[in-house]
């Protein structure tokens, strides 16, 4: 089971990397640290993380279904060069790029509806979409924005 389901966020880091966002960012399948505050500024990261759980159907005695989340998320540390020297916070337009590239995101999967390596896999809907942490921004200084993508993969026996 494992290797099926880790085939899924590695085909996901593929999907996204092939993608051309204008700008440069790291890509990794990780497991989610979202919390643990980044020390590199200016760097944008994209992580895709399995989910912890998801369901098992038996479609057939020679086949499983996998109803399976997995969550992209996108941050950035962001140093003085972002700070709005008016009012001392983190300017609009550098959230509102990294929210940007979210969404851009959500419409690349969502678009395709199949990571580009891995035909057995067909993403069904879009979950806590969360466009940024506000608790990130006032704590961190840092962009944090993700969103879950439910896929069904259909595993052969």
């Amino acid at each position: 089971m494992s290797d099926a389901l880790d085939q899924l966020p590695d085909a996901i880091v593929s999907q996204i990397a092939a993608h051309d966002y204008g700008v440069t960012f790291s890509i990794t399948r990780s497991y989610g640290e979202w919390d643990i505050p980044l020390e590199d500024q200016d760097d944008l990261r994209c992580d895709v993380v399995l989910g912890e759980q998801g369901t098992v159907e038996s479609e057939s005695h020679s086949s499983q279904v996998y109803l399976w989340p997995v969550t992209i998320g996108f941050r950035k540390k962001f140093g003085p060069s972002a700070t709005d020297p008016t009012t001392g916070r983190i300017s609009n337009a550098a959230i509102d790029q990294c929210k940007g590239i979210l969404k851009e995101t959500i419409d690349l999967l969502w678009g395709s509806r199949r990571p580009s390596d891995l035909d057995s896999a067909v993403l069904m809907r879009m979950e806590n979409v969360m466009p940024f942490s506000r608790k990130h921004l006032a704590n961190n200084r840092q962009y944090t924005g993700l969103f879950t993508a439910i896929y069904r993969l259909t595993v052969e026996n």
